[in-house]
């Protein structure tokens, strides 16, 4: 059994405003499900609850593990990895160093052996192999600076993948993507349930949503206003409105 991300009633608060409100939301971990809206409905704060980054209540289960409380680095050593809809790549170090990085999990005893071991390895990861899978492979000796916005945004893919996650989140991974990017992206998508990644995927480009999501959840206003198979969902006349807004 896979197993999935199980969550109920998430709730995100900002002094008076709601962002979001009472959200369910379950994600298989063997398939790609979409987390959809319009600008402003919360799909961004609602990853950042998840991984921990803002203060949430409500229940937060990968698998039979229970996250709520967690700080951000042990949900990620639990299964949860993510990316940025802003790219953090470290200019001083190649591609290859980038996405190796990520495998240090670090601990509170990290320091007390860095002082009496500095030349220890970390985790090692198969960094050409993940470079690979996201279709950059030849890339691994370059800095960032040298790389295209859809090169670098998909280097960030491969580093989160370093961390070796159960579910990935990925915010906005298609923007600043030239078509053929795109196309590997979607190719990404598609193969990393078969590796034992699940996806949570926001994105705006819907063309890429509807070709490689199973399912997808849809928010207004910080609430769920749809959820199930996307060919079901996608046809729903409340999506429709909160995309199009109702005819007069």
């Amino acid at each position: 059994m896979t197993g999935t991300l199980a969550v109920r009633g998430l709730s995100v608060s900002f002094g008076g405003l709601l962002a979001v409100e009472n959200v369910d939301l379950d994600v298989a971990l063997d398939s790609v499900t979409g987390l959809i809206g319009p600008n402003g409905a919360g799909k961004t704060t609602t990853i950042d609850a998840l991984c921990g980054f803002v203060a949430a209540h409500g229940t937060v289960m990968l698998g039979s593990r229970r996250l709520e409380g967690l700080e951000p680095h042990e949900r990620a050593r639990a299964g949860l990895a993510r990316t940025f809809q802003s790219i953090e790549l470290f200019d001083d170090l190649t591609v290859a160093e980038n996405v190796q990085v990520a495998a240090s999990i670090g601990h509170w005893w990290s320091t007390l052996l860095d002082l009496v071991a500095p030349f220890r390895s970390s985790r090692r990861v198969d960094v050409a192999r993940l470079l690979e899978l996201v279709g950059v492979p030849d890339l691994a000796a370059e800095r960032p600076q040298a790389l295209s916005h859809g090169q670098r945004r998909l280097v960030s893919v491969a580093r989160a993948l370093a961390t070796g996650p159960r579910l990935l989140l990925l915010d906005e991974p298609a923007a600043g993507l030239d078509p053929n990017e795109t196309v590997a992206l979607a190719g990404l998508l598609r193969r990393l349930p078969a590796t034992g990644v699940g996806v949570l995927l926001v994105d705006h480009d819907m063309s890429l949503v509807l070709d490689v999501c199973r399912d997808l959840v849809v928010l207004d206003v910080g609430s769920v206003i749809a959820s199930g198979p996307t060919a079901t969902v996608a046809s729903d006349p409340a999506v429709t409105a909160a995309y199009l807004g109702n005819a007069t």
